[in-house]
């Protein structure tokens, strides 16, 4: 009797005979992960056993998080392919300083239906995602770390060390500044 594997895509998941699958083949989580994603609300409906839920919950936030990462990918290809030239040089590198067209965020808005400034936001948290942070971006590939998780880190601000003093880079909560003057 023939091994059967599952093989999966954008399209779906087959079930071939293990020595057709190939490099296609799905591993294990990410088969659980698409049967537990693939219910309708009714087959949640009748499921009993916390545990499956629970389970469901778990892939969903995987799911989630490779979304966000494509969506990354997506928005710094996009940010970068709608670029137009300011007609600037820059000193440093004296390479030509492009600007992201005016109108992208426009446009992202109007797909992701989103505000203006949460279309700037996304924009701007991909191209770092992308430029600034590859490991972050890869956690969020794998299913560990969702975007709103990797919304926190900030392009630009830094940690604090223990031995630096506290100066204008330090961000404190207003609470946090009371207690310090």
């Amino acid at each position: 009797m023939a091994e059967f594997v599952q093989v999966g895509s954008a399209a779906g998941v087959l079930m071939l005979p293990a020595g057709v699958a190939g490099e296609r083949q799905m591993s294990e989580p990410a088969s659980r992960d698409f049967v537990c994603t693939a219910r309708s609300g009714a087959e949640i409906a009748r499921l009993t056993d916390c545990g499956e839920l629970v389970d469901t919950l778990a892939a969903v936030r995987r799911m989630r998080a490779r979304a966000d990462a494509i969506e990354a990918h997506t928005l710094s290809r996009l940010a970068m392919l709608r670029s137009e030239p300011t007609g600037e040089v820059d000193p440093d590198t004296g390479r030509p300083v492009w600007r992201e067209s005016r109108y992208l965020p426009d446009e992202v808005a109007l797909e992701l239906r989103v505000t203006r400034r949460q279309a700037e936001t996304r924009l701007e948290r991909g191209t770092a995602l992308v430029r600034r942070f590859p490991r972050l971006l890869s956690a969020m590939a794998d299913g560990e770390l969702e975007g709103y998780a990797a919304a926190g880190v900030r392009p630009g601000h830094r940690r604090r060390h223990h031995h630096e003093p506290d100066g204008p880079h330090v961000h404190q909560s207003p609470q946090a500044h009371r207690r310090t003057t």
